[in-house]
């Protein structure tokens, strides 16, 4: 099952990609994880039977948009050797936003179901009465350092990632406020999007990065001294595995799957203030510590990356 043909359904995104071309990390990115190593992969939201049934695994993202998609793929490929796989990216939180029985109704209708980070895929498997596994959507990890990173461009600066769906800037203005007022750092609000909250908050920060497309995002991030990601709910953690394929550390939530698993010794409670502020310090008076923080993330930045994300979703497939 190594060589298979793999499907995305969804719109609003190129049919193909090049398997050179870097791709937004996260559900996006499965299509270009299967375009390598002699897979096929494609994205579409056709649901023309005859189409679908060419493919071997078809992958579908859980929103309340696609509850029609998944009954009406599950019943084209009825009958057929094709898999239908659903993965599920609510966080704790945000399930409050979903019903409980669609899901429950749809996840019956799929050979598999996955969630991105572990507390959510307890919850489900508890749930749903059936396995499901952790399983983070693909990063462009083997692109990513080779383009973008120079170390002689990076400047001063602490990226913090501004989450629209979470509590976030406060935290980022209370953990950086030694780390600004002695120097060490300027701070950039990330990804943000103006009118998302009722305070404006350009006041807070050195400078504000509007939310932007990914291939423009990407070299902000690269010139940065340290990167921030402190959602106080529990999240995959695709920025942060951005962060570490450039080398650059990122002090983020407990919560944050990627960051526990990257970097746990810089994994904080999101409001640790305090914390935060004296792993400033750290970085700020221990250059070598800086260099081991850099190191250990383009190392176990290709755990997330295009080619373990797709031989690890074959392994799932294969214990079917």
């Amino acid at each position: 099952m190594n060589k298979i043909k793999y499907l995305l359904f969804a719109g609003g995104i190129p049919n193909e990609y090049s398997p050179d071309k870097l791709v937004q990390s996260g559900l996006y990115c499965w299509p270009q994880a299967f375009n390598r190593a002699g897979c096929s992969g494609y994205a579409s939201s056709s649901l023309d039977p005859e189409f679908l049934r060419g493919f071997d695994v078809i992958h579908i993202n859980y929103v309340p948009g696609n509850i029609g998609a998944i009954e009406a793929i599950h019943r084209a490929i009825k009958n057929s050797s094709t898999k239908l796989i659903m993965n599920i990216d609510y966080s704790i939180a945000l399930q409050a936003s979903i019903d409980p029985y669609l899901l429950k109704a749809c996840s019956d209708k799929v050979d598999l179901v996955f969630h991105v980070e572990p507390r959510g895929a307890e919850l489900m498997s508890y749930y749903l009465k059936r396995p499901v596994p952790v399983n983070t959507h693909p990063c462009c990890v083997e692109l990513l350092g080779s383009m973008y990173r120079n170390p002689g461009d990076v400047v001063p600066v602490v990226t913090c990632q501004y989450h629209r769906y979470q509590f976030t800037w406060p935290i980022y203005f209370y953990s950086t406020i030694a780390a600004r007022e002695d120097g060490f750092v300027k701070t950039v609000l990330a990804n943000y999007k103006p009118g998302s909250i009722g305070l404006s908050v350009e006041w807070f920060f050195d400078d504000v990065l509007q939310y932007c497309s990914y291939q423009d995002y990407i070299p902000h991030l690269a010139r940065s001294l340290l990167n921030m990601d402190m959602p106080p709910d529990y999240v995959g953690g695709r920025g942060v595995v951005d962060a570490a394929a450039l080398g650059i550390p990122t002090i983020g939530s407990c919560t944050n799957y990627a960051q526990t698993i990257i970097w746990p010794e810089l994994a904080l409670d999101p409001f640790d203030f305090k914390g935060a502020s004296e792993l400033f310090l750290k970085f700020k008076n221990d250059p070598e510590f800086y260099g081991e923080m850099v190191k250990r993330g383009t190392t176990k930045a290709h755990m997330f990356g295009l080619d373990a994300s797709r031989k690890h979703l074959l392994k799932l497939l294969e214990e079917l």
